[in-house]
């Protein structure tokens, strides 16, 4: 396919700082306008002031990916978690797991809700002693972000790439 002159610095920025332009971008590149309106809104919630932090966005992102079995969004949302000490089974029975704070495990159990569609009062008021009300709504944009993500890139046959592999345990 012949990419719009548009998207080939973004393809020179991903190069550079990745190696390689990544696996998602080839496909969001074909429609330019949908692809730096995503990365805008993307942008938007993932920006240094934003209530949600970084390492909070990278669990639970990685948590949705785990959930829709997204390869390419569990080693991009790995690669950006600071804590290494969580792992994918840490993370899919974080209930139950000592390494997370009830804030985290909070977002957690919302990013679940959200992907199975069945998001409960209980776990609003639960989030409200976590969060304030645009952080709630940040929270939710992300993780539905996310969702899109993953199911865009899980749905159009987007596999991961080399330069963000993590060596993150899975399951036995």
């Amino acid at each position: 396919m012949k990419y719009s002159w548009i998207v080939k610095p973004f393809f020179w920025f991903q190069k550079k700082r990745y190696g390689s332009v990544l696996p998602p971008t080839w496909e969001w590149a074909k429609a330019p306008r949908v692809m730096f309106s995503f990365l805008a809104f993307y942008k938007s919630l993932t920006r240094k002031s934003s209530p949600i932090p970084a390492d909070l966005r990278a669990m639970v992102g990685l948590h949705v990916a785990q959930m829709v079995s997204c390869s390419f969004c569990m080693d991009f949302n790995a690669s950006r978690l600071k804590r290494k000490e969580i792992t994918l089974p840490e993370l899919a029975d974080f209930q139950k797991s000592s390494l997370f704070s009830d804030k985290e495990k909070s977002a957690l159990e919302y990013a679940e809700m959200m992907v199975r569609g069945e998001v409960d009062s209980r776990i609003r008021e639960t989030l409200k002693l976590h969060f304030s009300e645009a952080a709630i709504v940040e929270l939710t944009a992300f993780i539905g972000c996310q969702l899109l993500s993953s199911r865009f890139n899980l749905i159009l046959g987007v596999q991961s790439a080399e330069c963000l592999a993590v060596d993150i345990p899975k399951a036995d």
